[in-house]
């Protein structure tokens, strides 16, 4: 489960964790899993967003964060995993239709 500050679940994140938990997934992959969306949450929140309201320059500016910015930037095979991760995380969230349409596709 992941929370806020103030220990509060940090929704959709949880419920899509729940059907990846239903889909039987490996423990450890569901805590890879785990760090890359609390990674995204932390960035948006720092940049006053979420996950519901993400843009396209939400999500390229968190991939120069990572990819280019950071005290020790991640590789293209490390970033190309995140992306996919990050990837299914949005495809559940426009299945779910708790958003219109994929904040873009330029940011993967």
């Amino acid at each position: 489960m992941l929370v806020d500050a103030q220990m509060r679940p940090v929704e959709p994140v949880c419920s899509w964790f729940r059907h990846l938990a239903y889909a039987l997934l490996e423990p450890e992959t569901l805590r890879c899993y785990a760090y890359i969306a609390r990674r995204l949450v932390v960035f948006l929140a720092e940049r006053g967003s979420d996950v519901l309201s993400a843009t396209e320059v939400d999500l390229i500016a968190n991939r120069a964060a990572h990819t280019e910015l950071q005290k020790q930037p991640v590789d293209d095979a490390t970033w190309r995993r995140e992306a996919a991760v990050l990837n299914a995380l949005f495809s559940w969230l426009l299945d779910q239709d708790r958003l219109r349409r994929r904040p873009g596709a330029a940011a993967w």
